[in-house]
């Protein structure tokens, strides 16, 4: 008899973590397995990706909003949930942090776990594939649980004690990297027995149609010495420290360089911001997100 499996995550936009699910999908034993996915929004360029396998499971209105702004949550008549991403806007700015978005979204989701439904299905295993893991931990049936990360937990602030509450409804947690296990367990080493490390799966096929696609053109016809970054816009990566590395390479006479970013994140007008006030405008690109980046190193 096949187990019935969930797996959740926000949606399909174009990113390390997408790709990395799309590549477990197309991976998974479905003569074994009864996988439904729970995506919160059906959005992204990688949904033309999915394979057959998985059964994609109705998209829940109130889950949606996570990615909307809070204005277009109170326009689309969720006011619970609305209020609650102010309360947590509020209280992430008054924890004392200095990167308050990690704890925004994870007070948003312990003030909306009230207004947001259950599942009614039960699982044999549930996979939360994407932190926050509140929606697996406290809104899923499930024998086993496990939570994945993909974040350098070292590079983040987050409310351990909130964390902890949450990491407590799950079995395991799956760490793609001995990194990322080190890092985790750095800051939470009560939780040493439960993490596990399993490298993400790369699929050929996949490899081989993302390194088809067409190549930008801004960065191929630029002759100075380039860098390359993809990655998603925020704080954890580091983005906004590359700006201010490129502008003391060039103070210190290295000034035939130029650095381009591959990817998209809430960090981007704040990036932007910085490019403009080093005044690197001609050396520091954000390409946007691509969906086949590989072919960047083709020329760089």
């Amino acid at each position: 008899m096949k187990k019935n499996v969930l797996i959740a995550s926000f949606d399909l936009e174009v990113g390390g973590v997408e790709r990395s699910l799309i590549s477990m999908l197309r991976n998974f034993d479905y003569d074994r397995y009864d996988v439904d996915l729970k995506l919160y929004s059906h959005t992204g360029d990688f949904m033309d990706l999915l394979p057959q396998g998985p059964r994609l499971l109705k998209e829940c209105p109130k889950y949606k909003t996570f990615r909307l702004s809070i204005g277009e949550t109170f326009k689309r008549g969720f006011f619970s949930l609305a209020s609650a991403r102010l309360c947590a806007r509020y209280k992430a700015a008054r924890s004392g942090a200095e990167e308050t978005g990690y704890r925004q979204m994870q007070y948003m989701w312990q003030y909306a776990l009230p207004h947001l439904p259950s599942v009614g299905k039960p699982y044999d295993i549930a996979i939360s594939y994407l932190w926050p893991h509140d929606f697996v931990a406290y809104k899923v049936k499930a024998k086993t649980k496990i939570a994945w990360i993909h974040t350098d937990y070292s590079t983040v602030d987050t409310d351990v004690e909130r964390d902890l509450k949450t990491w407590s409804a799950f079995d395991a947690i799956v760490a793609v990297s001995d990194q990322c296990r080190h890092a985790f367990l750095k800051k939470y080493p009560i939780l040493k027995k439960k993490v596990h490390v399993v490298e993400n799966i790369t699929s050929p096929d996949m490899v081989r149609n993302l390194a088809g696609e067409e190549k930008p053109e801004p960065l191929n016809r630029d002759n100075r010495f380039k860098f390359v970054t993809v990655g998603r816009l925020s704080h954890a990566k580091g983005i906004d420290q590359a700006v201010k590395a490129l502008k003391l390479l060039i103070e210190k006479g290295y000034s035939d360089v130029a650095w381009y970013v591959v990817g998209y994140g809430g960090d981007e007008a704040a990036i932007r911001e910085a490019i403009a006030a080093y005044g690197l405008e001609d050396h520091f690109f954000l390409l946007g997100k691509k969906n086949k980046p590989l072919s960047l190193y083709e020329r760089s």
